[in-house]
C-alpha cells in the first residue's frame, strides 16, 4: 500500500501489483459521490448542512482534516441552498422564524471564533457535550400535552408582544404555531456562538431545538434551519478558500451528488411520520453531544 501526496492511498491489485493513480482517483471519485449523495439526503430530511456528518466520512476516506473542513463548508453552501429552495417551494420555511434566529446567530458567531482563540476550548467542548445530553434528558422528561380543550397551536390567551402566531400550509394542511422572537434570538445567539467556537454550521443543533424546544412543526424546523445556516457556511467557505483548504477535484463530485440528494430528503420530510423524524433529531443531538464530549476529553488528555 502506497500513499500519494495529498493523502490518496494506492492499494495493491489482485495480481499483486499496485494500482495506478488513475484507478486510485476512480475509487476516490466513487467515494465522493456516495458520501455526497447520502449526506445530501440527510441534509434535506433533517435540516442540517451536512458538515457534521460529512467531515468524519471524508476523514475516513483519507482526506486530510483541513481539506475536509474547507470542502465540507463549500458543500454545505450548495446543498443547504438546494434543500432550502425545495422547502421554500413546498411551504416549509418560516421567514419570521429564520430572521429571529439569524438575528441572534450573526453577531454571536464572530464572538465564538474570538473565544476559541482565548478560552480553553476543550473544557468548553466537554461542557457543551454534557449540556447536550442534559437537553435530551429534559426533552424525554417533558410532560405530554393534555388531550381535549382547544386545538393545539391556537393561543389560549393574549400572547406577549414578542410572540407571533404563524400559519404555514403544506401537504394540504394548515399548521398554526407560535414563534417566540425572544427565545429565537437567544437560541440563535447560543448556536451562533457554538458554531464559531467549534467550526460547525449549527444545523445539527438548531433543528432539534426548533422542533423540540420551541414547538415548531418538524417540517418547518427542518426547512427554516437550512435557510438559517447558509450565511455562516458561506463566510467559512470564503475563509478556507483564502487559506487554500479547498480541493476542487474532490469538491465537485461531492457537491453534485449532494445537490441531487437534498431535494429527495426535502420530499421525504413530508412523507416520513413526524415521530420518526423527531426520533432522528434526538439521535442527532445525542451524537452531537457525544462527538463534542469525546473531542474535548481527547484534547484534555493530551
Amino acid at each position: 500500500m502506497t500513499t500519494l501526496p495529498g493523502g490518496t492511498t494506492i492499494r495493491e491489485s489482485r495480481t499483486g501489483r499496485e494500482a495506478g493513480p488513475a484507478e486510485a482517483e476512480r475509487v476516490l471519485l466513487v467515494k465522493m459521490v456516495l458520501i455526497g449523495g447520502v449526506t445530501g439526503v440527510l441534509s434535506g430530511l433533517l435540516g442540517v448542512g451536512g458538515g457534521f456528518v460529512l467531515i468524519p466520512l471524508l476523514t475516513a476516506a483519507q482526506v486530510p482534516i483541513r481539506e475536509a473542513v474547507g470542502t465540507s463548508l463549500l458543500y454545505v453552501v450548495f446543498v443547504a441552498a438546494m434543500g432550502a429552495w425545495s422547502h421554500v417551494r413546498q411551504g416549509t420555511v418560516d421567514w419570521v422564524l429564520a430572521a429571529t434566529v439569524a438575528g441572534g446567530a450573526i453577531p454571536m458567531a464572530p464572538l465564538g471564533s474570538l473565544a476559541a482563540s482565548h478560552l480553553p476550548a476543550p473544557l468548553l467542548e466537554v461542557t457543551f457535550g454534557g449540556l447536550a445530553f442534559a437537553a435530551c434528558a429534559g426533552l424525554f422528561l417533558r410532560r405530554k400535552p393534555r388531550r381535549g380543550g382547544r386545538p393545539e397551536g391556537l393561543p389560549q390567551r393574549r400572547a406577549r408582544a414578542y410572540i407571533v402566531w404563524r400559519r404555514r400550509r403544506y401537504a394540504g394542511t394548515e399548521h398554526v404555531f407560535p414563534v417566540d422572537a425572544l427565545r429565537g434570538v437567544l437560541l440563535g445567539g447560543g448556536i451562533g456562538f457554538i458554531s464559531g467556537l467549534v467550526g460547525l454550521g449549527g444545523g445539527w443543533l438548531l433543528t432539534p431545538f426548533l422542533a423540540l424546544v420551541m414547538g415548531v412543526p418538524v417540517p418547518v424546523a427542518v426547512g427554516t434551519s437550512l435557510v438559517a445556516i447558509l450565511a455562516p457556511a458561506l463566510a467559512g467557505t470564503l475563509a478556507h478558500y483564502h487559506l487554500g483548504n479547498l480541493d476542487p477535484g474532490q469538491a465537485v463530485p461531492l457537491v453534485l451528488a449532494g445537490v441531487a440528494g437534498a431535494p429527495a430528503g426535502a420530499w421525504a420530510v413530508l412523507r416520513v411520520p413526524e415521530r420518526h423524524v423527531k426520533r432522528a433529531l434526538v439521535g442527532l443531538l445525542l451524537l452531537g453531544g457525544a462527538y463534542m464530549l469525546m473531542r474535548g476529553l481527547t484534547a484534555l488528555g493530551r
